[in-house]
């Protein structure tokens, strides 16, 4: 099973796309890896960015990191997900 963050994410959220800074591509992409960035608002956490890191057949990663909104005090949340030759791991 592949899970897949980003769809959470947007189940989870009613999620508003923001566009990236102008330093930062969206997809990177050589021959053997592709580095994907996503960036969101919502009525309830000022920023979502989710980055997903696929390595042909040999490394999947998306790591999520969500910034509540400043005046709520909360902590940042961050997690990373991992797919290593087929075997999930979720790193808190």
């Amino acid at each position: 099973m592949k899970l897949e963050v980003r769809k959470i994410v947007g189940d989870f959220f009613d999620i508003e796309k923001i566009e990236l800074p102008s330093w930062l591509s969206s997809n990177i992409t050589n021959k053997n890896a592709k580095l994907s960035s996503h960036l969101w608002s919502t009525s309830c956490a000022e920023k979502i960015r989710l980055c997903e890191l696929k390595v042909s057949n040999k490394f999947y990663a998306e790591s999520l990191v969500i910034y509540p909104k400043r005046e709520s005090f909360l902590p940042v949340f961050g997690t990373e997900f991992l797919n290593i030759s087929n075997k999930n791991t979720l790193v808190p």
